[in-house]
């Protein structure tokens, strides 16, 4: 089977893309589409902001205290939940793309040019990708919320419409309200029991 991406062609089960930046394990990430912004998160406590369409990385958005183990991308709402008991909510809507042209892929940040299988396939021609020792932009202005009330890591979320629903051993839904500015929000707690196996 054969894909068409950015006027080439490419064989089914072929890499298109890799981005390099992160210096520990993605735990998680989501996209708004195939030209348009995606959100990683690591164990290195970044969370970054990527455009599509020139494989750049526009910086990272700060305020968890600890890393992200869910997020959901929806537009250009992101919410993020994380291991310091809290979900964040930021809106994207006016990050600027840059409108640099690109190259054929990425490279890896030097961290990850010395770590294990990867330093063989990778050269020095490349220039897409950031080093976490690079000074990124740091896109405070993109928060607009902080849910608090949760006692324990948020490992899983829903965001749809007006409704938020996250889960740590006690399922919690918030009704979010943007008719005002910014974002009113009131929960309602369920207990779920564990299946015993």
């Amino acid at each position: 089977m054969q894909l068409e991406y950015r006027n080439e062609t490419r064989d089914s089960g072929t890499c298109m893309q890799t981005f390099y930046g992160h210096d520990g394990i993605v735990t998680s990430l989501d996209l708004n589409g195939p030209y348009g912004t995606m959100v990683t998160a690591s164990r290195d406590r970044t969370t970054r902001v990527w455009d599509l369409t020139t494989f750049k990385c526009l910086g990272q958005l700060p305020g968890h205290q600890d890393y992200v183990e869910c997020m959901q991308l929806e537009d250009n709402t992101l919410v993020t939940g994380s291991r310091d008991n809290t979900i964040r909510m930021w809106n994207l809507a006016d990050l600027h793309h840059p409108q640099d042209s690109r190259s054929s892929s990425p490279s890896p940040s030097e961290s990850s040019r010395n770590s294990n299988d990867i330093s063989a396939k990778m050269t020095d021609e490349d220039d897409y990708s950031r080093s976490s020792t690079d000074t990124l932009n740091v896109l405070d202005s993109c928060w607009t919320n902080t849910l608090n009330g949760h006692t324990g890591s948020v490992t899983c979320l829903y965001f749809e419409d007006s409704k938020l629903v996250c889960y740590r051993k006690k399922l919690k839904t918030w009704t979010l309200d943007r008719k005002k500015r910014g974002i009113k929000c009131s929960q309602t707690t369920v207990s779920v029991p564990v299946p015993r196996i």
